[in-house]
């Protein structure tokens, strides 16, 4: 009971500090305490009750429903641990509590900016529905509760049904924290994007978001790389990524933001690129409510390994308002300026780098849709698309971003030739076209695959001769052409692992002996891993 009232006292503070920080942008001073204290206080609630949490997890206190679901006496201490974020309501807790740490900084960074009333007005209502889904989903229900005649009142299981054994893994330690603190951040640039539509402060916003959006981009993508590396290692997918429902939801924010870095760049550089910095900027939060939708609703039950169970009706509810109320303010406060955006239009000539960062902006806001698409598909058909339609759909997507990826750095801010841009392309084209050479014969016998291969040799090599520069000028300005070699690196090892790679799965037919890796198995079923309720726990009157 006291873990439930600290999480409704937080849901109400954060509540209240909403409110004050709004009067504030109208009154000055006046309600600004109140609107700190009361973040304050939801910041203290949420922590206190992430302890209390992991205090019934470490103590066995099976008579919580959360606690006797996902962890045991077997399981040792680092992996207790983990079963705090191992169900629906403890990632939420984890999900309030990266927020609340998250908030405090960016109430610190937006007073010193003098934004702090619009931004954390926005951040505190954030933070409020998130809470709200905690009150409704709560990690500290009674076991009598939770499971109405099949336990009577009192009743203290002698221990829990334990973590999944897929779970047990020691990247279930370092993977979702990383992951949440990613979808905290992501809140951000939407916060920011709001309180300057709110301002109507169209260009200030820019450098106070970007340190924030590069950082929560780099930790979605580390809690994606991690994921995947566990999923990959633990199920034994192979490939290089397995198009499953679950990861591509979180997959899709982080391209987001990946595309919004480089807008804000062009924005902060020519003044371009406004109205799509807050079409982004809203975009990215908005797509990570859509990503927990489809996480915790249970529509990707029957498609993703990954999915969690029906969180119920009530919850499923809060969880489409969440959506509808994020698309409804965020894009109808966007579209309530968009007649003073009109002023911050310009048209670049196309041999710019503006140009060409905007135009494989759109190159990775197609593959985005196609991925959102796909990724949407059960919620129609209640069956996920298979891996192949992702590789068709996105490999014309992808040779077309390797090309501009080189081609954009080819070319300054200011327009230049043609043949200037041949010129500076001369040394990589010929260098990327000699390495093709070399593996058509070596035997890539595929005409798209080759042209893959071709563009991302041509952007590999263009940004190895860009760090090389630019170490010589000044080794802090690198960071922009190592991610590019990074990102044409990995295209490579995509062709060389996902269409020339030897595949180490087999499929194993019921009672059919299979010879993989020189081992014989045979698949003789399977059984539910969860017994029934009065079987594992104590009878009536037992305690």
């Amino acid at each position: 009971m006291v873990g439930t009232l600290i999480i409704w006292i937080a849901c109400a503070a954060a509540s209240l500090s909403a409110y004050a920080y709004y009067r504030s942008t109208t009154t000055g001073k006046r309600f600004l305490a109140l609107a700190r204290n009361s973040y304050g206080v939801m910041a203290v609630g949420v922590l206190a009750a992430s302890i209390a949490l992991m205090v019934y997890i470490l103590r066995h206190h099976f008579e919580y429903d959360y606690v006797w679901a996902y962890s045991s006496r077997s399981l040792p201490v680092e992996l207790l641990i983990t079963t705090f974020w191992a169900g629906q309501e403890g990632s939420f807790l984890l999900w309030a509590l990266c927020g609340s740490i998250i908030g405090i900084i960016l109430m610190v960074f937006t007073r010193r900016k003098g934004i702090e009333a619009e931004t954390m007005t926005v951040f505190a209502v954030v933070q409020a529905f998130l809470l709200l889904l905690l009150v409704v989903k709560s990690p500290f229900q009674f076991v009598w509760d939770a499971h109405p005649g099949e336990a009577p009142v009192g009743m203290v299981p002698p221990d829990g049904r334990g973590l999944n054994p897929l779970l047990q893994n020691f990247w279930m330690i370092i993977h979702p924290p990383i992951l949440f603190a990613g979808f905290a951040m992501m809140a951000v640039p939407f916060v920011f994007a709001m309180a300057a539509l709110w301002r109507k402060t169209y260009l200030d916003w820019i450098p106070s978001a970007l340190p924030w959006v590069i950082a929560g981009t780099i930790a979605l993508g580390m809690g994606i790389m991690l994921g995947g590396y566990w999923a990959y290692g633990v199920l034994g997918w192979g490939g290089w990524w397995g198009w499953d429902p679950v990861e591509n939801s979180s997959l899709v924010p982080w391209i987001i933001g990946v595309i919004l870095i480089h807008t804000m760049l062009v924005q902060r550089k020519t003044g371009g690129l406004a109205k799509t910095n807050f079409f982004l900027g809203i975009c990215t939060y908005v797509l990570v409510v859509y990503s927990t939708f489809l996480t915790r609703s249970g529509i990707l039950g029957s498609s993703s390994v990954h999915s969690f169970v029906d969180p119920g009706a009530l919850a499923y509810t809060l969880l489409v308002i969440w959506i509808v109320a994020s698309l409804v303010i965020g894009f109808g406060m966007l579209i309530r300026r968009w007649g003073d955006l009109k002023a911050f239009s310009n048209r670049s000539p196309l041999f710019t780098r503006e140009s060409l960062l905007a135009i494989s902006s759109v190159v990775m806001g197609a593959s985005t849709l196609v991925i959102l698409f796909g990724t949407s598909w059960p919620i129609v058909s209640h069956a996920s698309l298979e891996p192949a339609f992702y590789d068709k759909t996105n490999l014309p997507i992808a040779i077309a971003l390797g090309f501009l990826l080189a081609l954009s750095l080819l070319v300054q801010w200011k327009e230049e030739s043609s043949r200037q841009i041949l010129r500076n392309a001369a040394v990589s084209l010929l260098a990327a076209l000699a390495v093709t050479v070399i593996l058509v014969i070596s035997g890539l016998d595929d005409i798209l695959i080759g042209l893959f291969a071709f563009t991302s040799l041509f952007a590999f090599f263009v940004n190895v001769i860009r760090l090389y520069r630019l170490a010589k000028e000044n080794v802090r300005y690198t960071g922009g052409a190592m991610a590019h070699i990074g990102l044409a690196v990995l295209f490579l090892g995509i062709i060389g692992s996902g269409r020339y790679g030897e595949k180490k799965t087999a499929s194993l037919p019921i009672n059919e002996p299979k010879d993989v890796l020189g081992y014989q198995l045979t698949y003789t079923g399977s059984s539910p891993r969860c017994q029934e309720w009065l079987s594992i726990c104590p009878r009536p009157g037992y305690v």
